[in-house]
């Protein structure tokens, strides 16, 4: 009788300890991840590597592309989750292929211009742009990151000043780290900040800090 208690009282723990636990996450779709692996250049794979394995534990399918051009840019804005590019800019524009191929907020030779009326509403919940000063805005180039946003994207970002590739590649692995734990995307770019500045030093975080041009709703969360 007493073993029977004791049985009774485990299996009651353990049900209880099943709607303690927390949820298993419930993020869903597609992660696009741009990159250029440039010759002569610091390697920017990292931004993709490390960022994969938690955006896979979250539930996302993660796609990397090296210096893959514009061909899939708005198919993969309008279908997926998260779209991150790590390649050359300026100001408003994405660079995503080896020459001058990118995403606009205004037209251009060989950019996609994301502002244009045409163009569908874009699905992306955020969207990271790490391009030297791809978020400054001028007269003919326009605000790219609010161009996204007003396509649809829950959150975009991007820089206006020149990005480092060492602390793009272990900030954007901060970032996905915090994320993956149903961290607000604002609590993931603070706790981006705080430890990149830990590992590498401000000379590496405070460019990215200070510089970071957000648009949208940064209180979500993409868990």
């Amino acid at each position: 009788m007493k073993n029977l208690k004791i049985v009774i009282s485990l299996v009651i723990m353990y049900v209880i300890s099943m709607f303690l636990v927390s949820p298993v996450s419930a993020a869903t779709g597609n992660a696009y991840i741009h990159y250029y692996h440039q010759p002569g250049y610091i390697d920017r794979t990292p931004t993709y590597t490390n960022s994969k394995p938690h955006l896979s534990n979250m539930g996302y399918t993660v796609y990397g592309y090296d210096h893959a051009g514009t061909y899939n840019a708005l198919n993969q804005l309008n279908s997926g989750v998260i779209f991150v590019v790590h390649n050359h800019g300026a100001p408003g524009i994405q660079y995503m292929g080896t020459g001058n191929e990118g995403i606009s907020a205004a037209n251009g030779t060989n950019l996609v211009n994301v502002n244009a009326s045409t163009l569908p509403f874009f699905n992306t919940k955020l969207a990271i742009l790490y391009g030297c000063n791809t978020g400054t805005v001028t007269s003919l180039s326009g605000d790219l990151p609010q161009s996204i946003v007003n396509k649809g994207a829950k959150v975009a970002v991007a820089w206006t000043v020149n990005t480092n590739i060492t602390a793009v590649n272990e900030w954007n692995r901060l970032f996905f780290e915090k994320a993956a734990t149903g961290a607000s995307v604002v609590e993931s770019f603070r706790h981006a900040d705080y430890w990149t500045a830990a590992i590498l030093g401000t000379s590496y975080s405070d460019p990215l800090q200070y510089n970071r041009v957000e648009k949208g709703n940064i209180n979500i969360s993409i868990n």
